[in-house]
């Protein structure tokens, strides 16, 4: 894996990355895991707290244990099971973690607001005035507290309706309607920024 845009290249039997941290995976494994944690979450919040700034944590020494619970051959990539075995590889990391406070309680109403919103989210300045505070003090505590810039996180969001809706069957165009993207051309070009191949490409999605 490669951290950064042109850093240099490490092996990674497992690795824990950080939120918005630009990295790149190059060459072949016969079978690769990745689970995204939302970072606002207690878990997430658990793994920004092991992370401790760094951008990426070699993880080797629980390689074994995470491809165990998560990478199981008797259950193939894409069955009922797949949340479930996501849930029980973080919950390996994060079981003697340490214990981390609890969100600012603006930070907390925001993201609580902005996964009712579903696809309509406000500008950070609106909601900032809705919580009593400016703007620069509310931005600045939620990448604090969350770990990734507001406009990135909704970003996130976005993402995470669409694959929603591509999970029910729906087509690209209308994956993209529904979180928000102009058209099934700005979400793929989005989608593949963000996880390095197109919609398509990502098993168990379809265009």
């Amino acid at each position: 894996m490669r951290s950064g845009d042109a850093g240099e290249v490490r092996h990674y039997t497992a690795a824990l990355v950080a939120a918005d941290h630009t990295h790149q995976i190059v060459g072949e494994a016969p079978r690769v895991g990745l689970v995204y944690v939302e970072p606002e979450s207690d878990a997430g919040q658990r793994l920004l707290t092991r992370l401790d700034g760094r951008g990426i944590l070699d993880l080797g020494e629980r390689a074994a244990t995470l491809q165990a619970s998560f990478m199981s051959p008797s259950h193939p990539p894409g069955d009922d099971s797949l949340g479930q075995r996501a849930e029980a590889a973080v919950a390996t990391l994060v079981d003697t973690g340490p214990v981390v406070p609890r969100l600012d309680r603006r930070v907390a109403e925001a993201v609580r607001v902005l996964h009712q919103a579903r696809g309509e989210y406000p500008a950070s300045d609106v909601l900032a005035r809705r919580l009593g505070c400016s703007v620069g003090r509310f931005r600045h505590l939620f990448r604090q507290q969350v770990g990734i810039g507001y406009r990135s996180y909704l970003l996130w969001l976005r993402l995470g309706v669409a694959a929603e809706e591509l999970l029910r069957s729906a087509s690209l165009t209308t994956a993209a309607h529904a979180a928000g993207f102009a058209d099934s051309a700005h979400l793929t070009r989005t989608f593949r920024r963000m996880f390095g191949l197109a919609p398509s490409q990502a098993p168990p999605f379809v265009s």
